[in-house]
């Protein structure tokens, strides 16, 4: 099944489990509160992370296997502190610099033979 039908219909099955969890834990639909906040959140949820960003992961576990396309795991919480720090006024924490910084080195870490060979490839072309 191509990536796009297989997450279309992963998307079906998985809000279908939810909505019937949510029933059948007591969760009323009449006690959801529609704002615009609400709904672009939703929205941007659904397409952004959700069909765009679930299809790219599986096309990149598809094109270079599930180990390295795993690595973009180690963008989100980046993008959840800018995110957090240019809309909704989070400050930017030295526990959190250096929580970055671990992520970074466990990068280096993890990639370091294809790093090296990359900056082997890159000094090769300019001598």
């Amino acid at each position: 099944m191509p990536v796009p039908a297989l997450t279309g219909w992963s998307m079906v099955v998985g809000a279908t489990l939810q909505l019937g969890g949510g029933l059948a834990l007591g969760e009323s639909v009449a006690s959801i509160r529609v704002t615009p906040l609400a709904v672009a959140t939703v929205l941007y949820l659904g397409v952004f992370a959700g069909a765009i960003g679930l299809v790219g992961y599986l096309v990149l576990v598809n094109d270079i296997g599930p180990v390295k396309a795993n690595l973009v795991t180690y963008l989100t919480p980046i993008v959840s502190l800018t995110i957090g720090w240019a809309f909704l006024d989070e400050r930017i924490t030295l526990p959190t610099l250096v929580g970055f910084a671990v992520i970074v080195a466990g990068f280096v870490l993890l990639e370091s033979r294809a790093i090296a060979a990359e900056l082997a490839a890159y000094r090769g072309t300019f001598r």
